[in-house]
This record gives C-alpha cells, structure tokens and sequence, in this order.
C-alpha cells in the first residue's frame, strides 16, 4: 500500500518536477539528471572523466569572461554618469543664467 504513495523528488528545489511512486524512487534517484554529484576535493560536478584541475580550469574561464562581461558593463555605467553630472552641471548653469537675466525669474528660481 505505501508503494503506492506519491512522493516529488528530492531535487523538486533544484529543479525536477517528477512525481513518483514510493516504490521508484531509488530507481529515480540514480537516474535523476539534477542528483549532481560534487567532487570533496574541488566542488565540482562529478562527470565519468573527472579531473579537479581540468574543472576548475574551466570554471576559472567562465568566471573570467563574467568578470570581464561586468567590467564592461561598469564602464559604461560610469561613462554615462560622467555624462549626466555634466548635463545636470550644464542645467544649473542655464537656470542661473535665466535667474540673472530677469528678477521676476530670479525670485520664481530661487524657490527650486
């Protein structure tokens, strides 16, 4: 009767959406593609050929075109902060020039 009982698989919050019987769940476990095995030495995935340096070598380069990809992006970030401090500089200046140029201005400006 409890072999009947459906149970989610352990890894549901890695991702695997199967439902099965109580009675299959070994079964599952062995053959579930998010049951990663980890090396105790690098913490990589396991695969058939696993070599802890060739692993980290190649997470390394991933690593390093992600760091590059984010100092990219905080390039033109600060570029483009360069470029608003000046428009926003600029603004104040044509706001102080169109004070100085009319009181009736001067007095309105003064308030923002």
């Amino acid at each position: 009767m409890l072999g009947n009982l459906k149970i989610s698989c352990p890894f549901k919050e890695k991702g695997c959406d199967e439902i099965m019987l109580l009675e299959n769940h070994d079964n599952h476990l062995i053959k579930c593609r998010f049951n990663k095995k980890l090396c105790k030495n690098c913490e990589c995935e396991i695969l058939d050929d696993h070599n802890c340096v060739r692993s980290l070598l190649e997470a390394n380069k991933y690593l390093k075109q992600d760091l590059n990809t984010e100092l990219v992006k905080s390039e033109i970030l600060s570029r483009k902060l360069h470029d608003l401090k000046l428009e926003n500089e600029n603004f104040l200046q044509t706001l102080q020039n169109l004070s100085n140029s009319s009181p009736l201005d001067s007095r309105i400006l003064s308030k923002v």
